[in-house]
Formats: C-alpha cells, sequence, structure tokens
C-alpha cells in the first residue's frame, strides 16, 4: 500500500469525527437561539397591563387608535381605574405595570418607598379638574364654603388643589367637612344632594357643572402657587427590562400632544378626535374642546426639561404638604429616585 493510501485511510475517521462535532455544535447553536427566539416571544406575547383614567387629554385618541399596540408591537390591557390611590394599589401589587395618575398620589407612593417612577407627564392641569359649587347650595363665595360639605378622591390632585385652595383663601381645613368619595360616588351624591361641592375631574366634572357653577380649577390653583401634573409611571423591575417599549410609549403619546398643539381648533373639529376621547372618558363630547384647552401638553424638549429639572422638587413640596396635612406619614430626602427623563431619548 502506497504512503498517500495510507494516509488517506487514517484520516478518514478524524474527518468525519469533525463533521459531526461540528454537527453537534451547530444544532447546539441552533437549539439555543431557537429556544431564547422562544422565550423572546413568549415575553413579547404576555399583555402589557396599563392602568389609565378618565382625564381628557390628545392621547386617549392614540389610545382608541390602537397605536400604542402598533408602535410597540405589543399586546397591552387597558384596564380603567376611577382614582389614582387604586391605580397605585395596582402597581404596588403588580396587577399593572404601567399607570396613569396625578402628582399628588405619586408624592403619596413615592414616599412610601413604591418602586415607581415617572417617565412621561401627560398634562399640566388647568381646567380640566375644577372645584364645583351646587347651585342649589347657596355658595356664592370661598367663605361661604365654611361648614358645608365638599366630596373629593383623598391623594388625589383634586385633593391636593383643593387643600391649597382653602390654604390660600384662609379657610382652616376643619371648618369645612371634606369627604373621601370617588367620581362615580361623587356624581351619585350629587344627584341626591348629599353634597355642596366636589373638586374632581371628568366625567363627574360635566354632571356636576350641569346643576353648579365652577368656584375655582386647577389652573388658577396652579397659579397660586401649587401647580399639578396628569403623569405616566412604572414600576422600576419593567422599565429596566423593557426600555424599548417605554421608549415607543413616549414617541406616541408625544406624537398625538403634538398633533394637538400644533393647530387645538382643527383637533377638535376632527369629529373623530372628540368622540374617541369622549367614549374613553365618558366625558359629554361638547365639553371636550374646553376640557382639553384648559391643560398644557408639554412637548419633547419641555418635557425634557421639567423632569431633569424641577419635577423632583415638585414631588418633594407636594409630598411635604400632604404631610403637613397628616395625609403623608413621611418624608424622603429628595425623590430624584421617583423621576427618569431616559426613555424621552428617540
Amino acid at each position: 500500500m502506497k504512503d498517500h493510501e495510507i494516509m488517506s485511510t487514517k484520516t478518514k475517521p478524524l474527518i468525519i469525527t469533525a463533521i459531526v462535532v461540528v454537527a453537534i455544535v451547530a444544532f447546539i447553536v441552533w437549539q439555543n437561539k431557537k429556544d431564547n427566539n422562544t422565550s423572546a416571544s413568549v415575553r413579547d406575547s404576555k399583555p402589557v397591563v396599563i392602568a389609565y383614567q378618565t382625564g381628557v387629554d390628545p392621547s386617549k385618541v392614540a389610545q382608541a387608535n390602537g397605536d400604542y399596540e402598533k408602535h410597540s408591537e405589543r399586546t397591552i390591557q387597558w384596564k380603567k381605574f376611577d382614582a389614582g390611590s387604586d391605580v397605585v394599589n395596582a402597581l404596588a401589587s403588580g396587577d399593572v405595570v404601567l399607570g396613569n395618575i396625578g402628582s399628588s398620589p405619586l408624592a403619596a407612593a413615592a414616599s412610601r418607598d413604591l418602586p415607581i417612577e415617572v417617565f412621561l407627564i401627560t398634562s399640566k392641569l388647568g381646567a380640566s379638574e375644577a372645584l364645583v359649587v351646587s347651585n342649589k347650595s347657596g355658595i356664592k363665595t370661598p367663605q361661604d364654603l365654611i361648614g358645608k360639605t365638599i366630596a373629593v378622591p383623598f391623594v388625589s390632585t383634586t385633593h391636593y388643589s383643593l387643600l391649597s385652595a382653602l390654604k390660600h383663601w384662609n379657610i382652616p381645613e376643619d371648618k369645612v367637612k371634606i369627604v373621601n368619595l370617588r367620581p362615580p360616588e361623587i356624581s351619585a351624591a350629587w344627584e341626591r344632594g348629599d353634597i355642596d361641592a366636589a373638586y374632581v375631574w371628568e366625567p363627574a366634572l360635566s354632571k356636576a357643572k350641569a346643576s353648579g357653577t365652577v368656584l375655582t380649577d386647577s389652573k388658577q390653583v396652579g397659579e397660586w402657587g401649587a401647580p399639578t401634573y396628569d403623569l405616566w409611571v412604572v414600576r422600576k423591575d419593567f422599565a429596566e427590562k423593557n426600555p424599548d417599549f417605554l421608549k415607543a410609549f413616549v414617541q406616541t403619546t408625544l406624537e398625538q400632544l403634538e398633533k394637538y398643539n400644533q393647530d387645538p381648533v382643527a383637533y377638535v373639529k376632527d369629529a373623530g378626535n372628540v368622540q374617541k376621547i369622549a367614549q374613553l372618558t365618558g366625558s359629554d363630547a361638547k365639553d371636550i374642546p374646553l376640557l382639553l384647552g384648559g391643560n398644557i401638553y408639554l412637548d419633547h424638549a419641555q418635557q425634557k426639561q421639567t423632569l431633569e429639572g424641577e419635577f423632583a422638587q415638585n414631588i418633594f413640596d407636594t409630598a411635604k404638604f400632604l404631610k403637613g396635612q397628616g395625609k403623608v406619614d413621611q418624608l424622603k430626602a429628595d425623590y430624584k429616585g421617583n423621576v427618569n427623563s431616559s426613555f424621552l431619548q428617540p
């Protein structure tokens, strides 16, 4: 036998072995990739559970259109809540991972060290939240509130605004009777004549205004030094694992806010926009233009400037006020850990 034939006979098993090893390695790599893709697919197919409330703002149009699902390529389960305190409880339990709450519930929750952070400002509140007095109550001036019954959802933005207004008017809190009712309960109590006034938002606000008069609103109270905000907050554990989803969520919201800001008149002339907001919030369609116009919607630059600038101090100031009113047990040194502007980046 020639030398090359001997070499060929010896190397054939080695070559076959090498081919088998390569095949096994390739199979393992492929299987791992498949498993990873399957895991990602399973993870992405799990609905993102989001809590929303009935405040009026342009982003409700994006919600109604399904834009959040389309742009994030994720399934979303939307859950409606009547009060920020209920949203906070759902965030604490993990029943929802994103929530729409006001700056007052945020301050209270952050003070309790709930692991949430604000990542987007829906609006700086104005006429969409107001203190309405019943036409049957005889209340004509702020001083007429003394001895009357005022309904408000406790530890909400309207609660904070009500307490701030009373302070501005030099009316001690114990000189009025403040009762804790959620918006649907406020509407029922208003119809029964159980309350004289209510500081509330839509749709209860419109129902109260039908037989009442606005004494002040959150735009005026904000000018007195107690601004309030409608916010999107997220559980920190979800935020760490889903940055792309949050970036898509932010961009979808800002696009809709910008459409409104570019031409508010044209926006509300679009019957589709008005109807979608009315359906999601339960508000009367005829009231939507006024309610939208009562708030300020920050653009990308304003969002970034506010969240990275004054906002942590705003949370602290709100929490400090609530503590002074006995609504918050403790204060944190600062609230910067509850503000995250990173998802504003494209």
